[in-house]
């Protein structure tokens, strides 16, 4: 288990995920949580295809109460750091070592 857990917020828009989940796929640097509000069961595809170290469906009431939720169970854990991206979200590839820097 690493350190730092980054949790990824989904719902539906499976092509948009598709690109900003990619600078996210690191699991040598950090745990990836998915965290997935989606309606259909496209969306609900995606995100367990994912290689996350732990995946949370069925998180409803949009994108306020995926944070809280997110945030709860990330601090569940043994972190010192933790992070929140939306799925709107694009990261540069290297941005994990400049933000930490």
């Amino acid at each position: 288990m690493n350190k730092v857990a980054i949790a990824f917020l989904t719902k539906d828009r499976v092509e948009l995920s598709k690109r900003t989940i990619v600078p996210l796929l690191q699991p040598d640097k950090f745990d990836l949580w998915c965290i997935d509000g989606s309606d259909t069961t496209l969306g609900q595809n995606f995100a367990m295809a994912q290689a996350c170290e732990k995946l949370h469906v069925n998180v409803k009431g949009g994108a306020d109460p995926a944070v809280v939720y997110a945030l709860t169970e990330m601090l569940k854990g043994d972190y010192t750091h933790v992070g929140i991206v939306e799925n709107a979200v694009l990261l540069h590839p290297d941005w994990f070592g400049p933000t930490f820097a």
